[in-house]
């Protein structure tokens, strides 16, 4: 049951989505390593009872042995999915912000082609005021951008 969640191909489809993905599997592996303890307590009473000549020691070996397989199979079954899920949330990042960027873009483009020069030399000087804050949220904008091409 716990490998079939493990192997579930859905790491969301944006970024809340895999976000949320991410903090369950969270959940569920420490649910998983809570149990590391009473594995290794059944094998250490396995161990016991074989060195001790209980009844079919061999059948007792091949328990513990098919017990910590499955359980190594499990941990890492968990750990390739984390990293699945981790992978996603940074690529869902980089959309978001991208599409923030975008949009932001556009924006500016409607504000900048605009052709309206002023009627008079107030509504000028008005302009001219507003084209100098845009340019310095433009340049503002830069260090972002630059930072999406790096994670590129």
């Amino acid at each position: 049951e716990k490998v079939k969640m493990l192997m579930n191909a859905q790491l969301g489809s944006d970024l809340p989505t895999a976000s949320s993905l991410q903090k369950h599997h969270s959940l569920f592996e420490k649910e998983v390593s809570s149990h590391h303890d009473i594995i290794d307590q059944v094998c250490k009473e396995g161990e016991d009872l074989v060195n001790h000549g209980a009844f079919d020691g061999d059948k007792i070996m091949l328990r513990m042995k098919q017990l910590r397989e499955h359980y190594s199979k499990l941990l890492n079954l968990c750990r390739q999915r984390q990293e699945r899920l981790a992978e996603m949330v940074t690529f869902q990042t980089y959309l978001s912000d991208t599409d923030e960027i975008l949009q932001w873009l556009n924006d500016m483009e409607k504000i900048i082609d605009n052709e309206n020069e002023g009627r008079d030399e107030a509504a000028a000087q008005l302009l001219l005021k507003k084209h100098k804050a845009l340019e310095e949220e433009i340049y503002s904008y830069r260090s972002m951008i630059s930072d999406l091409r790096r994670q590129q």
